[in-house]
């Protein structure tokens, strides 16, 4: 092989390389970026829904104050929905193991007494209960 069809191989190489790593990185950026407006939680989501109007839409100064409090609005809503749903859960999840309990071995009883609904979350198991 000749000298110039190394070097465009070599710079198809590169781009190539650069194409994928670009991609994947900027996929996880934005994963990233979206777990830290979570864990923000309500104020993350707010924050970021406002600035994608502003960016988008581009709203007039005199439009933001009614712009801002329905977005206001419709993010305590959901914060609001999400803590009834989450209530809600829990509860099925305690009656469900409730009415478990009539299976359980004598032994398994003994474990399942000694456990809290933390111990069903996930992650490892704590070491209080093993």
């Amino acid at each position: 092989m000749d000298m110039r069809v190394k070097t465009w191989m070599a710079l198809a190489i590169v781009f190539v390389s650069g194409a994928v790593i670009g991609f994947f990185g900027g996929q996880a950026y934005v994963s990233w970026r979206v777990a830290v407006m979570m864990h923000r939680g309500p104020a993350g989501l707010q924050e970021f829904m406002l600035k994608r109007i502003q960016q988008r839409l581009q709203p007039r100064q005199d439009q933001m104050p009614a712009i801002e409090e329905l977005i206001g609005r419709v993010v305590k809503e959901l914060e609001e929905h999400r803590r009834r749903q989450e209530a809600e859960q829990w509860a099925r999840i305690k009656e469900a193991l409730s009415q478990m309990q009539p299976v359980l071995t004598a032994e398994q009883q003994a474990v399942f007494d000694r456990m809290s609904l933390e111990d069903l979350l996930p992650g490892p198991p704590l070491k209080s209960h093993q």
